[in-house]
């Protein structure tokens, strides 16, 4: 069972009749402009391997609760906020940075130092250690894993109060057009979560623990999160507390096997629209005129 599983109801919310609650005390957390050479590592905890079979490197819990922390991730009443990331639920995963396929044919991808969270479907992707301390992958259940998120103050280390609100996007959520039914990328919203919020005509199939996953269709180019199919395909999440967990999984269609990936966003709104450029941009929302 995952962290997820026991979660209470989360209330879902159409951003046309009841937009997310953005004020000047609420904290944005995004990472979509976070660059990976930040992110700490717990020692022993983590190992990492270049993919057999794409040829990129990533990084694989080799412990149960391993954890990563990044500095400086925001700023909430003029105070540098830390975050940190720990293993909660284990079915195939990793952190590395942003691999995008290169411009030029035959040259190996291209390596973006940006912080990004991955499923993975292969074990032969996964270091031994993993399989030996966590277990291979099991495909008869949803691939990904389950994380808990904890913010702390980053001068005193101590976590912020439970008066800390905050909101996140879960952008990018794809669907798998040539199985329009199937649950393709999803997220399931865990304990802290408050609200989920979508445009009315989301793309977005409900399943799991207060999950949402895209279907139908392809999200489209991710460098373009207003885009009239992106915004289908965009979740908003608020959160009160110092920590919130949720899952990143997906169901892949018969014969595939790769897995997918995602980078917190600002969230999908009315009055802030979104944005965002994957390579670096802003990150964050700007109120509308």
């Amino acid at each position: 069972m995952t962290a997820t599983a026991t979660a209470a109801n989360v209330p879902e919310y159409s951003i046309e009749t009841s937009d997310v609650p953005i004020t000047s005390d609420t904290f944005v957390f995004t990472t979509s402009s976070y660059p990976f050479s930040q992110v700490r590592f717990a020692g022993g905890q983590w190992e990492s391997k270049t993919s057999p079979s794409e040829h990129n490197e990533y990084w694989y819990p080799i412990v149960r609760n391993a954890t990563i922390s990044l500095p400086n991730v925001g700023t909430w009443r003029n105070r540098q906020i830390d975050a940190a990331l720990t293993l909660a639920g284990w079915n195939g995963g990793s952190i590395s940075p942003l691999f995008q396929k290169s411009k030029y044919e035959g040259q190996p991808n291209e390596r973006i130092d940006l912080f990004w969270v991955n499923t993975t479907w292969r074990n032969d992707d996964l270091p031994a250690a993993t399989i030996r301390n966590l277990g291979g992958i099991d495909h008869s259940k949803r691939v990904g894993c389950t994380w808990r998120v904890t913010f702390t103050d980053h001068n005193t280390g101590r976590p912020v109060p439970d008066t800390f609100t905050g909101v996140t996007g879960f952008n990018d959520l794809d669907g798998w057009e040539s199985q329009p039914d199937l649950a393709f990328e999803g997220v399931q919203l865990g304990d802290g979560f408050t609200g989920a919020y979508h445009v009315k005509d989301a793309e977005l199939k409900k399943y799991g623990a207060n999950g949402y996953a895209g279907y139908l269709h392809d999200a489209g180019v991710e460098d373009d999160l207003n885009g009239t199919m992106q915004r289908k395909h965009r979740l908003a999440a608020t959160w009160t507390g110092p920590s919130f967990t949720f899952s990143y999984d997906l169901s892949n269609p018969a014969g595939r096997q790769g897995g997918c990936r995602m980078t917190f966003g600002s969230p999908v709104s009315m009055s802030y629209p979104l944005y965002y450029d994957m390579n670096g941009g802003t990150g964050g929302p700007r109120r509308a005129d």
